[in-house]
């Protein structure tokens, strides 16, 4: 809500979308992409899919490792919030069964991004830290961005093919719109 509501024209092209019960309805994420701030637009908003999935109960199940790995490796995927116990972290891709993490808890100089040739060095954390996939906390969010509808169908489409292609389990489902609520 609050990207929807900003006043900055920089957030004014994208919008976000947070998946319900492990499932991404499509003609609600093409509904927000397709909401225009300006009626005489006629481009869709970049959108946001935050998708809230649970990998296992007690433990991360190791059934996932494949499905994570394979979404890690989209052009779409900006990521998975999780971390383990007691610890948040951003995994932002993997190497064999491990994943590759920043912590978003790393204290950093303030970086004025307005000013022209502002200084990259803040957004790197000084080394990459990697963590056995099987030590992650089951509860995480799988985050994908999509700059038009076009992209949002791509990233379907190859979702699910990651999904048949490794035979694997899927933490969360796409499908073409919420059922109706029976009276």
């Amino acid at each position: 809500k609050a990207v929807e509501e900003s006043r900055d024209p920089e957030l004014q092209g994208i919008t976000v979308y947070v998946a319900q019960d492990c499932t991404v309805y499509k003609s609600d994420v093409i509904d927000k992409q397709c909401s225009f701030v300006d009626p005489q637009k006629t481009d869709t908003k970049a959108v946001i899919i935050l998708i809230p999935v649970r990998l296992g109960g007690e433990r991360t199940n190791m059934e996932y490792l494949e499905f994570v790995k394979g979404i890690l490796s989209l052009e779409y995927c900006i990521g998975i919030i999780g971390g383990k116990p007691k610890q948040s972290y951003y995994f932002a891709g993997f190497q064999d069964d491990s994943l590759i993490y920043m912590d978003p808890h790393y204290c950093q100089s303030f970086v004025d991004v307005s000013v022209k040739d502002f200084p990259l060095e803040s957004f790197h954390c000084p080394s990459p830290k990697k963590m056995s996939f099987k030590k992650m906390d089951p509860s995480c969010t799988i985050g994908l961005y999509c700059q038009n509808v076009q992209d949002f169908e791509k990233a379907s489409e190859e979702i699910t093919k990651i999904k048949y292609y490794y035979y694997v389990l899927a933490p969360f489902k796409i499908t073409k719109k919420m059922p109706a609520r029976s009276k």
